[in-house]
């Protein structure tokens, strides 16, 4: 389920997926024993779960992009820009 959701969600992620499961769980592991079950106020598990994988998949572009040159980045969003 959290391989698919990534998939479809984050598919230019594909060669880092292993890492960011990994991450996940731990997180996971970290977070659950002071998780409460409480549908009606903190909404279903699912949704718990695919937050935390969002966040991790998000840090994992946002460190991607760091990596890059800023003149390549530049011309990158400059593309993006012309195409909205």
């Amino acid at each position: 389920m959290m391989r698919a959701f990534l998939h479809q969600h984050f598919p230019v992620l594909d060669g880092e997926m292993d890492d960011i499961l990994q991450e996940t769980y731990l997180s996971l592991c970290n977070a659950l024993p002071n998780y409460r079950y409480e549908p009606e106020e903190l909404g279903s598990f699912h949704n718990y779960l695919t937050g935390i994988l969002r966040n991790r998949a998000l840090r994992a572009l946002r460190e991607r992009e760091k990596a890059l040159d800023p003149d390549v980045l530049q011309v990158f969003r400059g593309i993006v820009r012309q195409r909205s």
